[in-house]
Formats: structure tokens, sequence, C-alpha cells
């Protein structure tokens, strides 16, 4: 038994070879068309002209700044009057404050790092208050006066 193939290979096409071609960079022109009539100059278009490299200078890049350095910022001593009262908050910075003799808005909260100062023994008195005024993170609208002196005014 003879077995036969259906496609012969005669009648196969020819195998494909990849061809690569290139590009001209400067293509020569193309010769106008035919459309002008005889004896008119053919005038060659322009060639184009590359500009010169330019030199370009530039600066030297300056040094970086140094990092500024935080300094603390002055302590601000200051003298106030007032009435001694107690606070209403339990989270307030501390356990009293100066309120204003005339309309009672709290002024300072008044807070002392001496354990032998009571003051409990001012609260409802006038006084001359004097020491360093600070605010905390907490209550950023009424400043922390830390006493450095104390007197009743009355």
């Amino acid at each position: 038994m003879t077995v036969y193939s259906w496609l012969e290979a005669s009648t196969l096409p020819p195998p494909v070879t990849p061809t690569t071609t290139t590009i001209a960079e400067n293509p020569t022109p193309i010769a106008p068309p035919a459309t002008t009539p005889p004896g008119t100059p053919v005038i060659p278009p322009p060639t184009p002209v590359t500009p010169p490299a330019q030199h370009v200078i530039v600066p030297p890049i300056p040094a970086p700044l140094p990092a500024p350095v935080e300094e603390p910022l002055p302590k601000r001593i200051v003298e106030r009057d007032g009435i001694v009262g107690g606070t209403v908050s339990i989270q307030a910075p501390s356990h009293f404050e100066l309120k204003s003799t005339d309309n009672g808005n709290v002024i300072d909260y008044l807070y002392t790092t001496s354990t032998n100062v009571d003051l409990r023994r001012w609260k409802g008195k006038a006084v001359h208050v004097k020491g360093e005024e600070e605010l905390d993170e907490r209550w950023p609208n009424t400043p922390v006066l830390t006493i450095q002196r104390i007197q009743v005014t009355q």
C-alpha cells in the first residue's frame, strides 16, 4: 500500500526570507512632478542647515545651607494682679487659677514647683504674682504662670 501526500514538494511556495532596508538620514530630493511646463528651471529644495552646537555655561551649585539650630525661646517673666481661685476642670494643668479683678475671666493657671507653697491659703484673695509664663499644649488659650513670688495686695 502506497501513501501519497496531498501536497508535493514542488507545489509549495518558496520560504520567505526577511529583508532589511535602511533609511537614509538625508534622502535625496524627489524630482518635481511632471506637471510643470517644459523649459521651467527646476529649483532644488534648500538643504537644511544644522545650527552649531551651543555651549551652555552652568553655574556651580552652591553648598547646602546648614540646618537651622533650634534655640529655646527666652523665658517670659511677667507680673500679674488678680484673684486666686480654684479650677473647674480636672484636666487643667493646675488646681489654681488667677482671675481678673475686672471681669473675673481666667488670666493664668498658677503653678509652683515648690512643695512648701500651699496655694489654698491665697484662694479668694487679691494677689500680685511674678513668674515665668508659658503655654501648655493642652490649654493653648490660657497660659501657665510658674510662680517665683506671690504677695497679697489687700
